[in-house]
Formats: structure tokens, C-alpha cells, sequence
């Protein structure tokens, strides 16, 4: 059959796991890869707790985008993090936090040592084992967005934590 006499109400369907291996960066649910995603990513340990200061008990959208493009170039998402704010019910004293989450690194974004009643104070992007944890405080979300140098800062220190 040549291509002119293909006629024209003449479509072929796609089987559904070839739409989404040809579009494997574009949105297609897929409830089965979902499922099993969700599945892996429940068991999947989550050692690192971030604690970011907000206005509100979530992050606003320009927080959560941004603080998904620092995850992304540590090649780690959302979903491998737990991520809660100061105002978060959960927050509260390192010790809560450790026993709650058991994490093995703790990110403040504009906290410091002294609001999760750490028994030291460090300065911001400097990695301070404590507990066999790591920490790493430093300004908020929207500081760093706002600054490339600090960004670099933050990207060295981070750098640093995840060795």
C-alpha cells in the first residue's frame, strides 16, 4: 500500500505501553507504573528531612518549585524527602524530629541550630555532624532563589552533605 492510497479515516491505535515508552517526558497516567512507583517509593527509606520556614503550613508554589530544581540536581525528588515547615505540626525539637523521621541529614532553609533546640550553634552552609546526623542550615527558599552567589553557597554546602 502506498502512502497516496492510505486512506484518510484509516487510523492505526497505538497500543498504550508504546504511547508511553515514544513519550516517556510527557504526562501519561499510567495507573500500573503508578501503582508500583507509589509502592517502591513508600518502602523506600527517606533519610533526608528538610525544614523550610513559610508564612503558612505549606510551601507556596514558587518555594516548591524551587526547592524541586535544588532536589532535582541532587537527583532526588520530593517524594525522597520528608518535608515539613516551621509551622507544621510536626515541627519541633531535633529530638522529636530524629525520633519521628530518622533522618541521617537535616536541611534548615532560614531556621537556625536554635529553633530545633540543637545543643550548638553553626554558621549557615557549614555541615555539622551532631548525633550521627549531618546538618546544613541556611537562608530561606526565597533569599537563595533571589541570589546567584548564595546559590552557589548553597550548591558547594550541599555538595558537601550528600558526599
Amino acid at each position: 500500500m502506498t502512502i497516496n492510497s492510505m486512506n484518510k479515516n484509516n487510523k492505526e491505535l497505538l497500543p498504550y505501553s508504546l504511547i508511553t515508552l515514544l513519550y516517556k517526558d510527557v504526562l501519561i497516567e499510567d495507573k500500573t507504573y503508578l501503582e508500583k512507583n507509589t509502592e517502591e517509593q513508600e518502602t523506600m527509606p527517606k533519610d533526608v528531612l528538610i525544614i523550610a520556614k513559610s508564612a503558612s503550613i505549606n510551601l507556596n508554589e514558587k518555594q516548591i518549585l524551587f526547592l524541586t530544581s535544588i532536589l532535582k540536581a541532587l537527583k532526588l525528588g520530593l517524594k525522597e524527602v520528608h518535608l515539613i515547615t516551621n509551622l507544621d505540626d510536626h515541627f519541633g525539637p531535633y529530638k522529636t524530629l530524629v525520633s519521628k523521621y530518622s533522618p541521617n541529614k537535616i536541611i534548615l532553609f532560614g531556621l537556625g541550630p536554635s529553633d530545633i533546640e540543637l545543643p550548638m550553634n553553626f554558621p549557615p552552609f557549614q555541615i555539622q555532624a551532631f548525633e550521627n546526623k549531618k546538618y546544613l542550615c541556611a537562608p530561606t527558599l526565597e533569599e537563595i532563589e533571589e541570589n546567584k552567589s548564595t546559590k552557589l553557597t548553597l550548591w558547594q554546602g550541599l555538595q558537601k552533605l550528600f558526599l
